[in-house]
């Protein structure tokens, strides 16, 4: 999907964790940890490609702000958040060590519309 909306000469970026084996992936090459490339497009557009570790500390408290009060209403469905009050906080980390890919942001006062 990234090569089909980069510009050429563009550039893209994969942040994450991946391993070598993925045993829930949608596909055959993903549960092998491999990614279907299409070279002659990518020879084409010429793109530059990082991945790794996403450096979250740069925007980390902007994007807390803006799923805490709701500015990306069409965006934070696709994070996967839930903002819960302390008193739920240690039923979220039980969720998150059994392996749920759901982020909690906990907001202690209940100063959000969001906290449930």
């Amino acid at each position: 999907m990234l090569m089909k909306v980069v510009k050429p000469v563009g550039a893209m970026g994969i942040p994450g964790v991946y391993t070598n084996l993925d045993p829930g992936a949608p596909n055959e090459l993903g549960k092998l940890g491999k990614l279907a490339w299409k070279l002659p497009k990518a020879w084409v557009k010429s793109p530059s490609l990082t991945a790794g570790q996403c450096p979250m500390m740069r925007y980390n408290r902007g994007l807390m702000m803006a799923i805490l009060w709701d500015r990306m209403p069409y965006l934070t469905p696709l994070l996967n958040t839930e903002v819960i009050p302390l008193e739920k906080a240690p039923e979220a980390y039980k969720i998150f060590r059994e392996g749920s890919s759901k982020k909690f942001v906990i907001d202690p006062h209940n100063t959000t519309k969001l906290a449930g």
